[in-house]
């Protein structure tokens, strides 16, 4: 992959979307916009979420078990990786925000325009349960 791309940063999302982006960019030094409608969202995970009164983007940004990778990479590399992992693994890549400098914080850009700080849900292994709450 280093042929390809300038990767920075690498995280599986195994805790959640939400606190691996917070790790990342504490351990950075760096902010973040995320797109929400960007951010891939199962179908069945969307009917999940509706019958139990939430919004499907709590469970994409809190959810746990999501075997996937989050990595930040040079944006003029970012079309080179999607055709690379599809055309070899099958593996689709989704691009969900930017990179931005520390004092902007780490936020989610609504479908409406509006920004929303993004809460550092931290998965707490021994309990089960996350340390936030997305409403």
């Amino acid at each position: 992959m280093a042929q390809v791309a300038r990767i920075h940063a690498m995280i599986d999302i195994s805790d959640g979307l939400s606190s691996e982006v917070n790790h990342i960019c504490q351990e950075s030094k760096v902010g973040a916009r995320l797109l929400a409608t960007q951010i891939p969202i199962h179908p069945g995970v969307e009917q999940v979420a509706l019958r139990r009164g939430k919004l499907p983007l709590d469970y994409a940004l809190g959810g746990r078990e999501d075997f996937e990778l989050l990595f930040a990479l040079v944006p003029e590399d970012a079309d080179r990786v999607r055709s690379h992992l599809l055309s070899r693994t099958g593996t689709p890549v989704s691009l969900i925000g930017e990179v931005v400098e520390a004092e902007r914080g780490i936020v989610i850009v609504c479908k409406d325009g509006g920004e929303t700080r993004m809460p550092a849900l931290d998965y707490q292994h021994f309990l089960g349960q996350s340390g936030g709450n997305l409403g």
